[in-house]
């Protein structure tokens, strides 16, 4: 994982920086300091429209955009109108039910693996 952050193989959004910031355990804010080159500022007019998008969708896309409001931040509707921009694969541990990032992707033209996936796209062998 690390040699594809140093590659920028994998990227991540600053509103996942910002998360970690504000509530990550030591480990994840240590991670997150090292690899602070991998998280990519916004493309407000692009990921705004994404975002939009998602929200036009129905109440389930409402609910996963809605999902941080009682945070300061809320990164994964800004990671999904990234991945959509960017053609960009995203990885997440959520399993695939209402308001998640799985079925937000699978809405919006968005592949979305998991970690095992990640390791199947990369052909990983152990």
């Amino acid at each position: 994982m690390e040699n594809l952050c140093d590659k920028g193989k994998i990227v991540s959004h600053v509103e996942v920086q910002k998360e970690i910031k504000d509530g990550g355990v030591k480990d994840q804010i240590a991670w997150g300091k090292k690899y602070k080159n991998i998280f990519q500022k916004y493309d407000l007019p692009a990921e705004g429209k994404i975002i939009q998008d998602i929200g036009s969708l129905g109440a389930d896309f409402v609910r996963f955009l809605e999902q941080g409001k009682q945070k300061s931040t809320h990164a994964d509707p800004w990671l999904v109108a990234q991945a959509k921009i960017n053609n960009l694969i995203l990885i997440t541990e959520e399993s695939p039910k209402k308001s998640s990032i799985p079925i937000v992707c699978n809405n919006v033209g968005v592949k979305s693996i998991n970690l095992l996936g990640l390791m199947k796209e990369e052909s990983w062998i152990y």
